[in-house]
């Protein structure tokens, strides 16, 4: 595509800066232009992020040796080592273990005979290999224990108690093989060739014949969007009208479901045979239904807290706050010991194409701290940068420098506030009938008539604009 080559917001960018956070203790610096992260402490992260290490390097490698062409004895010991390394040979892979290493033994003794000699391209050898799992795969299982799944194959008419075949709209069996233009067998065809759709019938009444007690057929008759009509295979039709031209009938020959799985058919008592045994389906349908309306209420009109002990009497500053901020959220967290909030969001799996939102709001109260604190900001960039802030290439540095000038306007005037006489820090111990107010208030200026931050320097702004009286607010 022409852009420029970075190794920003990929894996070995995430990669760096999680060894880096475990590995150094740098502090608002970088290290070749790599940003520690922070969060990584503890044996278990170490072990935990140096099988991801592993894991990770394994599969550059594999990129790597995947890029150039190879001889075949080269991309057999390729593919082995693959094995060996990405899928364990014990426990739940062992089945996916062995059938890859049989492919690959396949695909070297194939070589061995057709004594290919000359390099093959990475992407000839996985299509030759995509090919043998498909079919592999298609093959299914063989008859067994318990519930066998299998794909369709001539020969396997063994008698079964039970068989089922689901799938079976019109467009789906028989099956269609579509053929290039250029087959002259297909455009020319001849008595005696092959048919894929007779041989199709043919192994629908090859399974019907094996299945003993029970033959299950499945189909879509319902489109899920417009609630249209779909027909079945033809080899259905074709026996269901042979079932229904039979001197006795056979009851429940044909059975309806529903297109959601919490229909109140399948708990409903007698009216059908229809059933499920989800037991998390049951309780959606009592409730759409509304058997369950009358649930308890969290309060109920008796109920009452008990009384708070002596610790939740004595309150600091910060607490009170809290409580005004928002009463309902202070008293499930304090009360009810119920807490709401959601897991820190270490970072968003998306790359920035542009400076907005959070990010946007956490780079300019960041840059306006350092600014207060006479610190640097020009070269913050960097830092800014190699965190995953702001965008890669030139998006990043005009956004960067946008941010700069609109931090460097507003901290003039914020620091001409600042400059008023600073109020000295007053503590606050107060006994107030059953509570016991404590805490400090610092940072207290003769002429800072509001709290100042970003967004609420903005709303100041918006509010000179429309003439409204100043706001009085202590935090």
């Amino acid at each position: 595509m022409g852009l420029p080559s970075s190794t920003q917001f990929t894996w070995l960018y995430g990669l760096d800066r999680l060894m880096m956070g475990f590995s150094s203790q740098l502090e608002d610096e970088t290290f070749d232009g790599i940003y520690p992260f922070e969060q990584v402490e503890g044996s278990d992260d170490a072990n935990l992020l140096g099988k991801f290490s592993l894991f990770l390097n394994a599969l550059q490698q594999a990129r790597i040796d995947a890029r150039a062409p190879q001889k075949m004895d080269r991309w057999v010991s390729l593919f082995s080592g693959w094995i060996n390394s990405f899928i364990p040979s014990d426990g739940d892979y062992i089945h996916a273990y062995n059938g890859l290493k049989r492919v690959v033994d396949d695909l070297q003794q194939a070589s061995s005979l057709a004594e290919v000699e000359h390099d093959l391209e990475y992407i000839v050898l996985l299509d030759y290999l995509d090919d043998k799992l498909s079919m592999a795969a298609s093959r299914g299982g063989y008859y067994g224990h318990g519930i066998t799944f299998s794909g369709l194959e001539q020969m396997r008419n063994i008698p079964r108690p039970v068989i089922g075949m689901i799938g079976m709209n019109n467009e789906a069996f028989p099956r269609t093989k579509l053929s290039p233009d250029f087959d002259l067998m297909t455009r020319n065809s001849q008595p005696g060739d092959r048919s894929r759709r007779n041989d199709d019938r043919y192994l629908f009444l090859e399974e019907m014949q094996s299945a003993r007690d029970y033959f299950y057929l499945s189909y879509i008759g319902q489109s899920n969007r417009d609630d249209s009509k779909r027909p079945p295979s033809v080899m259905i039709s074709e026996l269901a009208d042979f079932m229904r031209d039979l001197p006795k009938q056979e009851e429940d020959l044909e059975m309806q479901h529903p297109l959601q799985p919490y229909s109140r058919k399948y708990f409903t008592d007698g009216e059908s045979k229809l059933f499920s045994y989800s037991r998390s389906m049951y309780t959606v349908s009592k409730t759409i239904s509304g058997e369950q309306q009358n649930q308890p209420l969290f309060f109920g009109d008796g109920d009452r807290l008990p009384e708070a002990d002596a610790t939740f009497t004595r309150t600091s500053l910060k607490e009170l706050v809290q409580f005004f901020e928002h009463p309902c959220r202070f008293l499930v967290q304090n009360r009810l010991g119920i807490d709401f909030r959601e897991e820190d969001i270490i970072d968003e799996d998306r790359e920035p194409f542009q400076l907005g939102g959070l990010r946007n709001y956490q780079l300019g109260q960041e840059l306006l701290d350092r600014t207060l604190a006479e610190k640097p900001i020009v070269n913050y960039g960097t830092i800014a940068r190699a965190r995953g802030i702001l965008p890669d290439g030139w998006p990043g540095h005009e956004a960067f420098r946008e941010k700069i000038r609109e931090i460097t306007e507003y901290s003039e005037k914020l620091k001409q506030l600042l400059a008023s006489e600073k109020m000295a820090s007053l503590e606050v111990d107060l006994d107030l009938e059953r509570y016991h107010l404590s805490g400090l208030l610092d940072s207290m200026y003769s002429r800072l008539p509001n709290p100042f931050s970003i967004r609420k320097a903005q709303r100041q702004r918006s509010a000179q604009a429309l003439d409204l009286p100043p706001r009085i607010s202590i935090e």
